[in-house]
C-alpha cells in the first residue's frame, strides 16, 4: 500500500507540475513527452497495486484503461483539445456532453475498488 500510495503522489505530481503546464502553454512536444510519462506511472500503479493478486490486478488494469481512454476522448472533443495543441486553433468540432468524462470517472470507480479488495 505504501508504494502504490508514493506512485499516486508521483503521478499526481507530474501531471499538475508538468502535463497541464505544458498543456495550457499549447506545447505539443513537451505535453507529449510528460504525457508518455504519465501512462508510464498509470502502468506502474496498476502493477504495484496488482502485486496483492489476481482481482486487484484485472480491476486496477482496467481502471488504468478506462482513465486514460477517457482521458483520450475528453482532448479529442474539447474545445482546446487535441486539435488545439496541433493546429493552434481551438476545435470548430467541439462536443458539449462528450463520453470521455464518464469513461474517465468509471475508470477512477473501478481502479479504486481494485485498491480496495485486499482490504476486505
Amino acid at each position: 500500500k505504501l508504494m502504490a500510495s508514493i506512485v499516486s503522489s508521483l503521478i499526481g505530481l507530474v501531471y499538475g507540475l508538468h502535463v497541464l503546464p505544458a498543456y495550457w502553454r499549447a506545447d505539443l512536444a513537451l505535453f507529449k513527452r510528460w504525457n508518455y510519462v504519465y501512462y508510464i506511472g498509470m502502468v506502474i500503479l496498476f502493477t504495484v497495486i496488482g502485486l496483492d493478486g489476481a482481482g486487484p490486478l484485472i480491476s486496477s488494469m482496467l481502471g488504468v484503461f478506462l482513465i486514460l481512454l477517457g482521458q483520450y476522448f475528453e482532448m479529442l472533443e474539447k474545445k482546446r483539445g487535441k486539435f488545439w495543441l496541433q493546429q493552434g486553433q481551438t476545435n470548430p468540432r467541439e462536443v458539449a456532453f462528450s463520453y470521455g468524462n464518464p469513461i474517465h470517472v468509471l475508470g477512477w470507480i473501478i481502479l479504486c475498488m481494485g485498491m480496495a479488495i485486499p482490504m476486505m
